[in-house]
């Protein structure tokens, strides 16, 4: 889970504590996955059905964070408390994929010769839903955003051993945004040093975005190969990132003590990450099944982010407005263009991550039982960390059941544990004393963070 320039919007399609990425799939379900629940992941796995399958998950995601942050509090003198919040987040996926011939050459327990498929997948979302008065409110107070990748995937088998396919790739992104903002930056740099202090009551407004939307095309190639048929396969498979704009309305109330608003043209220009999946799944006995998966999301391409405020319409009457500008000390001209109306860096400082995910399933009759394990690796470095862009390097241990209901549906039942040491920033690239042209005037991010959560994932499979 970002305006004037004391408000540059924050980084809010950061990997808001759970990256989306990391935890789109479950041991066993990855690049060299046998189920349909794997599409997203590969679409070279559009072969495999052997007829045609549908699957959906509904994944729920509970978050126990707690958060300190260093210093005092200017208007009490007194230190930061420890703030308790608690977050959540549900993504859904749906895949379908058909063999849609079977040839001489194709082996009946692997499907056809061509495969057809489509998937929905969320690979990156976040979310927030903090107090309006928490101490991290000028990074984030609400937030929500998410890119839907819609996929048609069609896949070959060149050779028995080999599945190659291709998927062209729509991302739809979505962002909503609530926050306050600090106008001592941008009073400072109006009216010159030494300017007023920052996170002064009269002082501290309101930003807020709702629904911007934006559309890119991408593409998924990817790869599957059974080195030891119904035995041994090994998968492999890369999304392109890309380059995407959303658009919507902003709405800035500069101080919560006038009566005064506008609302503005709003555009959020940011590269959507590369991802590289890959995994191997092996049969030991015709009882139990190991898989080992990774991933590596390109984060560091998607570091620095563009935002535009265009075209504000000051809502207020003459009085009001008038009021606020005597107040501020600035005219209305400086107001517009020093406050309002602006194009600006967001920073992130996200570097590349990773994560790896070792399972092993257990089939009986009618019941799979499934164990694992694996470590998700972080994105934001800690000089970047803030209540908007926060993640942790995570540990998990998870466990699920599959039961057959009847010859066609199965159902699924999967949970995760995440631990982690927390994060801990002594130093933070954000300072209300620096520029707003560097994108970082905010609230110094240094403090404690901790988080422990929970996933929650039900699977359906039907099979026509």
């Amino acid at each position: 889970m970002r305006a004037p320039r004391s408000a540059a919007l924050v980084a809010l399609l950061a990997p808001l504590l759970l990256p989306a990425g990391a935890f789109g799939g479950t041991a066993g379900v990855g690049a060299a996955g046998e189920t349909t629940r794997s599409l997203s992941s590969n679409p070279a796995l559009a072969i495999g059905s052997r007829g045609t399958e549908l699957a959906g998950d509904l994944q729920s995601t509970l978050v126990f964070l707690t958060y300190r942050r260093f210093g005092t509090d200017p208007d009490t003198g007194d230190r930061y408390g420890q703030e308790r919040e608690f977050l959540h987040g549900e993504v859904p996926y749906i895949a379908i994929r058909s063999d849609a011939f079977t040839g001489s050459s194709a082996n009946k327990n692997e499907g056809g010769n061509l495969g057809l498929g489509f998937s929905l997948s969320l690979p990156f979302s976040s979310g927030a839903n903090y107090s309006g008065k928490s101490n991290g409110r000028y990074h984030v107070i609400d937030a929500t955003t998410y890119s839907v990748y819609l996929a048609p995937s069609v896949a070959l088998r060149p050779i028995a051993p080999l599945r190659v396919g291709v998927a062209p790739v729509l991302a739809i992104s979505r962002l909503s945004v609530v926050r306050r903002i600090d106008l001592a930056p941008s009073l400072r740099e109006l009216l010159g040093e030494p300017g007023p202090d920052p996170e002064t009551g009269l002082l501290e407004g309101e930003f807020r975005v709702k629904d911007a939307m934006g559309v890119a095309p991408t593409y998924q190639v990817g790869a599957a190969w059974d080195f030891v048929p119904g035995r041994g396969t090994a998968g492999f498979a890369y999304t392109g990132g890309t380059l995407i704009t959303l658009s919507g309305t902003s709405y800035l109330t500069p101080s919560l003590d006038f009566n005064v608003r506008s609302k503005a043209d709003f555009q959020y220009t940011q590269y959507l990450p590369p991802i590289a999946n890959g995994g191997v799944r092996w049969r030991f006995t015709p009882d139990i099944t190991g898989s080992f998966e990774g991933q590596w999301v390109g984060y560091s391409a998607s570091r620095k982010a563009v935002s535009r405020i265009e075209n504000s319409q000051i809502q207020s009457s003459d009085a009001d407005l008038q009021s606020l500008l005597d107040f501020l000390g600035i005219n209305e001209g400086q107001f517009v263009e020093g406050i309002l109306d602006k194009e600006q860096t967001t920073q992130r400082g996200w570097q590349n991550s990773w994560n790896a995910i070792a399972g092993a399933d257990y089939y009986m009759e009618r019941l799979r039982v499934h164990v694992e394990g694996g470590y998700f690796n972080h994105a934001t470095p800690d000089p970047y960390i803030s209540t908007a862009n926060l993640d942790f390097d995570n540990y998990t241990i998870g466990a699920g059941v599959e039961a057959r209901l009847g010859k066609r549906m199965l159902v699924a039942l999967n949970v995760n544990q995440f631990f982690n040491t927390g994060r801990h920033p002594r130093k933070s690239e954000y300072d209300p004393a620096k520029s707003s042209k560097t994108g970082l005037a905010f609230p110094s991010g240094a403090g404690d963070y901790t988080a422990s959560a929970t996933r929650v994932n039900l699977t359906t499979h039907v099979r026509f």
